[in-house]
């Protein structure tokens, strides 16, 4: 499996050569008339050896001769090996002799890193636009050789790590990127060797659109793909609908355009039978829009809410997934026991939630966190109201209901789900309407309407319990708080924060609750002091609340941002920068550590 790091690298590796792939395309390639682009992935690892390497060097020459019989189709080649490098062997071009030269003296060495080797496949994705046969829209397939044994791409070790027709963390994270490409983009996989995984690379093959197994034995009529792709799109045109494309109805069509083998026959029916393979990239997005809306459902009555604020719960063991910050629910996944998550970071995934029928556990909890907006103008988790352009009756449950954002389609249309369990999208900005406001829960209207929804809520159609049942590190879902600044200092500030506090806010506690901390005037644990610099140049402390918030944050893996409260205002706490910002009046200033330890009750 590649780290992030590592992934990075090849995705920037891939973008910097699929500029010298398309230049090829255009310079030694044919993009008009009828043309396909494939992209042959060629495994050239230790493992590969001997008979494997005959094979697949076979293999690839016998699908090049084919391509080369009919010259009707312009078939565009770019070759990749993956083995101690992966490289790109020859960009594209339909210069068939070149093409199979540049396997001649390949040899095998190193690891097997397919993972590596398919995200280089993306140089040729990028680079080609894909081709009208018909209704068919034909992308740039990618036809892998291999014995289907992976190896890690950052190993120094070049051994296999294999599992027998089983799912290791390479196989799966092969998986995982064959998902995403494959949505578009078929893969078709050669098992070559002594002892190839039919299993595994069967897996890979059918993770994506329109891909599947090619026997070793079979690789010539491959080469016949693009040829019977054609018949196939013009074939599909001219079969009457009530035919339902049966064998009998194509193969009467096929015959009446030209005499084909069964094997192309097979062949075209094949192609026509997985027709919504090639269908349009608008198609295949609202498709996705569909689907992706059974992800923001409700189906759950033991699950929060969709927009119930959240923070890793006690069985969490994703790492730094969450950013170490909090996240907003935005749906009840269609598999059991898991909810889907958005976290403040941007970045949303599923989580375990409850029993899946084997297990009870629980990655999240409900936590009572403010949605602190940097510069966005909206965000998921932020609380809203009906806003100057409302037009949609009752559908929040009425004047004064403060809903959640729970989704962005844009930055100008969201989805809001209100206290009554009524979810819909709403204009924010879109042609200059406002369907919805933001509302600020530290104004005291807000926190009075939240807390009347709280206490008088009644279920609706989609409404979820608030918090775990049966599980004791539960909180009470406060969902979103606001802000919009930047650090910059405003002079123009009619109040300023820069003073020595007074008496401490109640805004304190719920600042507190960003950790866990609860004021225990017992707790004789030692803490460090932290300070702000006033504006007359003295250093104050902090008050212990405020300490406490800004100290568990500071040792934190990553050093995050926090909010506390100080004199009344709400200030955001930025550790790296050693800075605090008054979140109303943007006000700036220093902070510090005191240089030594005192008791917890100072």
């Amino acid at each position: 499996m590649a780290s992030a790091s590592s992934r990075n690298q090849l995705l920037n590796n891939a973008r910097e050569e699929a500029e010298k792939n398309r230049q090829s395309l255009i310079q030694y390639g044919a993009t008009c008339a009828n043309y396909v682009t494939t992209v042959f992935l060629l495994d050239t690892s230790t493992s590969m050896s001997g008979e494997g390497l005959e094979q697949m060097k076979k293999s690839f020459k016998d699908i090049i001769n084919e391509f080369s019989k009919h010259p009707s189709i312009a078939e565009n080649v770019s070759v990749i090996t993956f083995g101690e490098e992966v490289k790109i062997r020859h960009y594209y071009s339909n210069d068939y002799g070149s093409i199979t030269r540049c396997v001649d003296d390949l040899e095998c060495s190193g690891g097997s890193p397919l993972e590596a080797g398919i995200i280089m496949c993306l140089s040729g994705i990028w680079s080609a636009p894909y081709c009208n046969m018909g209704p068919f829209h034909v992308r740039t397939r990618i036809v892998i050789i291999t014995d289907g044994i992976p190896t890690q791409y950052d190993t120094r070790k070049y051994l296999e790590i294999y599992e027998s027709h089983g799912c290791n963390e390479t196989t799966a994270s092969v998986i995982d990127i064959v998902r995403q490409i494959g949505r578009l983009n078929p893969i078709f996989c050669i098992p070559v060797g002594s002892n190839p995984d039919i299993c595994f690379l069967g897996t890979v093959a059918m993770e994506s659109s329109g891909g599947k197994i090619i026997l070793k034995q079979k690789a010539q009529q491959f080469g016949r793909y693009a040829i019977n792709m054609m018949l196939a799109s013009t074939a599909i045109q001219r079969i009457p609908d009530e035919c339902q494309f049966s064998r009998e109805a194509i193969k009467l069509e096929v015959s009446r355009l030209q005499s084909v083998s069964e094997e192309d026959l097979d062949d075209i029916c094949e192609i026509i039978e997985n027709r919504d393979a090639y269908r349009s990239l608008m198609e295949l997005r609202e498709e996705d829009e569909r689907e992706l809306e059974k992800e923001y459902e409700e189906r759950y009555a033991d699950m929060p809410c969709v927009g119930t604020r959240v923070r890793r719960g006690p069985d969490w063991t994703w790492k730094n997934q969450d950013g170490h910050g909090a996240g907003t629910v935005v749906g009840h996944s269609q598999r059991v026991g898991w909810i889907r998550v958005e976290w403040d970071t941007g970045l949303e995934l599923p989580y375990r939630y409850g029993n899946n029928g084997l297990f009870t556990e629980y990655d999240i909890e409900p936590y009572d966190e403010p949605r602190i907006l940097e510069d966005q103008p909206i965000a998921v988790g932020c609380l809203v109201r009906r806003g100057r352009d409302w037009k949609w009756g009752d559908q929040d449950g009425g004047e004064g209901q403060i809903g959640t954002v729970y989704r962005l389609k844009t930055l100008t249309e969201i989805y809001v789900r209100w206290p009554n369990g009524n979810k819909s999208n709403y204009r924010f900005g879109y042609k200059q309407k406002f369907d919805v406001e933001l509302c600020d829960p530290f104004d005291p209207d807000v926190a009075d309407s939240l807390k009347k929804q709280t206490e008088g809520k009644t279920a609706g159609p989609s409404s979820c319990e608030d918090k775990i049942s049966g599980h004791g590190n539960a909180r009470k879902a406060v969902v979103t708080y606001f802000r919009n600044d930047s650090i910059s200092y405003n002079s123009n500030s009619k109040e300023s924060v820069l003073e020595p506090p007074g008496k401490k806010s109640d805004i304190a506690t719920i600042m507190n609750k960003q950790t866990g901390i609860s004021d225990h005037s017992s707790d004789t644990r030692s803490y460090r002091i932290w300070q702000w610099r006033g504006q007359n140049g003295v250093w104050n402390e902090f008050t212990k609340e405020a300490n406490k918030t800004i100290e568990s944050f500071n040792s934190k893996p990553t050093m995050a941002t926090c909010i506390i409260d100080l004199n009344g205002h709400l200030c955001r706490i930025h550790l790296k920068k050693k800075k605090m910002v008054n979140t109303i009046t943007k006000e700036v200033t220093d902070i510090r550590l005191k240089d030594e330890d005192i008791p917890s009750n100072f």
